[in-house]
């Protein structure tokens, strides 16, 4: 009696402790990257949010309204929310108990919910939003023109509480009340815009589920230009106001691409589409999604790009987010598909080349201009000899320069004291090649001339390449989620594939795949695993090679072999 009561007691004690943890919801979805990002216990499936902005205080006065299923047995659960303040909450109608720890909302439920029990939360909050620093995008945040609510990959947790992770998806909807003189975007499809004194209220609903990063709040002054795609679906594009002819002319060609990927992918995923042009940044574009957000100027390879999103990353959202190349690997393939359907002349034959020689460390370096380059990278002026300026052609022309006449008078230009490696443009526009175009180790040499500071140490080739062409799976960190690796050798994957099992299959796989997974999550195992039941073969050395091994394969069909970049 003596031992069961001495050990009996503290085993029923821990049973009893875990069987009421058990009802507690994880306060994280298990992401390896993200590891405090996500809840578990939850399955959102619908958002309402309603925010007033206060243009002069940059407040938000706020509720949302989330619509939510259980997955187990459930007393208690978490959400993920970044400094605004929470003033009260409700379940069903019942007030109810939360608490704050760092970047979770603790939500303790009225009573134990069963499993699959559906429940409404409103949650009533206020406040400037903080900015999330540890993302791509800052989330909800002032700009010039007004607000801008960006959230890739984590930062829509800062203007409403949400379960903050692409494997729980949700429909929306958006109510923005803002001083009458501002306009306001969001996803989806826009409804009436209700005025009261001074202040306007404009409603979005999307039709179709989200992952919380691809959600879009932009309040600023915008024109709205509606289309329709040649599908039917309705298109709303916002300009801000003053856009010129040339910046709006990019996006001529979005319902061509749309048209173009739907007969490749399958049909367009949403009951709307279109995009936000917005002033300057143009080197941003996110995939929110059916309005996908530009910075001007564009490209039409940046649009094509984020229009291929809605299919990939979008439509079928990522299980875990070092799978980062099912959506950045797939979307950059789509946009030099689109391109060489348009282009032709070899285009994509050229864009192989061209990626894989740049994640092989080629540089290629315009002559013209090369002294403001030097200048604004801010290199120590210094005094070339005519050897050091003989060798810079020899490099920039491969050693075949056959015009004595030019090599003669572009050195005619060196003094004996030398050249400053500012003035070298008036040297290198008596050649004929168009650029530099430099193997790794060869801007290694043409780095030592400029500066006249030969490094000490060679970077191995291969720890180069490593780095440029990581592995598109072998992603642990924010900054590798959006590497060159993840990217262009994704891409590269992809077009690979398509070679190895014949274009039939290939846009079989990709329409199966979203047929399969849509409005849902997939990873690279699923994506495998389906390619081999397509084309009956075993393609598990082809993703290993492509996907986990630290040196990029060779690409025989194109005579790209990694070997002939390391001199």
């Amino acid at each position: 009696m003596q031992n069961h009561y001495k050990w009996g007691f503290p085993l029923l004690l821990a049973s009893s402790l875990l069987s009421a943890q058990s009802t507690i919801g994880a306060t994280s979805i298990g992401d390896s990257i993200f590891i405090t990002e996500g809840n578990g216990g939850i399955d959102t499936t619908h958002y309402d949010l309603d925010i007033q902005w206060n243009d002069k205080t940059e407040k938000i006065t706020a509720t949302a309204k989330i619509d939510i299923n259980t997955t187990q047995k459930l007393s208690d659960f978490s959400l993920d929310f970044h400094g605004l303040k929470v003033t009260s909450i409700t379940v069903d109608g019942i007030i109810t108990k939360f608490s704050r720890k760092k970047d979770k909302l603790l939500i303790t439920l009225p009573k134990l919910l069963a499993i699959k029990t559906p429940f409404t939360v409103n949650i009533h909050y206020e406040g400037k939003p903080i900015e999330i620093k540890e993302s791509v995008t800052f989330g909800w945040h002032s700009v010039p023109e007004g607000v801008r609510a960006l959230s890739e990959p984590n930062s829509a947790k800062n203007w409403f509480p949400c379960n903050n992770h692409p494997k729980d998806k949700a429909t929306y909807s958006f109510h923005i009340t803002v001083p009458k003189n501002y306009d306001v975007i969001a996803n989806g499809i826009p409804g009436k815009t209700l005025q009261t004194d001074n202040l306007k209220t404009y409603h979005f609903k999307t039709r179709e589920p989200m992952a919380s990063y691809l959600t879009l709040i932009s309040i600023g002054h915008y024109d709205r230009e509606e289309l329709t795609a040649k599908d039917g679906t309705p298109i709303y594009n916002y300009y801000y106001k003053g856009i010129t002819p040339k910046d709006k002319k990019v996006f001529s060609s979005q319902a061509d691409i749309m048209a173009y990927f739907s007969e490749k992918f399958g049909n367009y995923p949403f009951a709307s589409a279109g995009i936000v042009a917005a002033q300057g940044e143009n080197i941003l574009a996110y995939e929110t999604q059916t309005r996908p957000f530009f910075g001007t100027p564009a490209s039409e390879q940046i649009l094509a790009h984020e229009i291929a999103h809605q299919w990939f990353g979008d439509l079928v959202s990522l299980d875990e987010w070092k799978e980062s190349w099912l959506k950045e690997g797939f979307a950059t393939y789509a946009a030099a598909l689109w391109l060489d359907h348009k282009q032709g002349n070899g285009f994509l034959t050229n864009w192989v080349r061209n990626s894989y020689e740049s994640l092989m460390g080629i540089q290629k370096i315009p002559k013209e201009g090369l002294s403001k380059l030097f200048k604004a990278f801010e290199f120590k002026e210094r005094k070339l000899t005519k050897e050091e300026v003989s060798k810079l052609i020899s490099l920039g022309s491969k050693g075949k320069e056959k015009n004595k006449k030019a090599l003669h008078k572009a050195l005619s230009h060196i003094t004996e004291d030398g050249i400053s490696n500012y003035k070298l443009d008036v040297v290198f526009n008596e050649m004929s090649f168009p650029y530099f175009n430099l193997t790794f180790p060869q801007f290694g040499t043409f780095m030592d001339i400029i500066s006249g500071n030969p490094s000490s140490k060679e970077i191995p080739f291969e720890t180069v390449i490593k780095g440029l062409a990581s592995a598109p799976r072998d992603v642990h960190s924010l900054d590798q989620i959006y590497s060159s690796g993840v990217y262009t050798r994704g891409a590269l994957a992809m077009h690979s594939l398509r070679i190895q099992i014949g274009d039939k299959k290939f846009f079989l796989l990709l329409q199966t795949y979203f047929k399969i997974y849509k409005n849902h999550h997939a990873n690279s195992n699923d994506f495998e695993a389906l390619a081999t039941k397509i084309t009956g073969e075993n393609l598990d050395f082809f993703f290993k090679s492509w996907l986990e091994d630290k040196i990029i394969p060779d690409m025989p069909k194109y005579g790209l072999y990694k070997k002939n970049y390391a001199q």
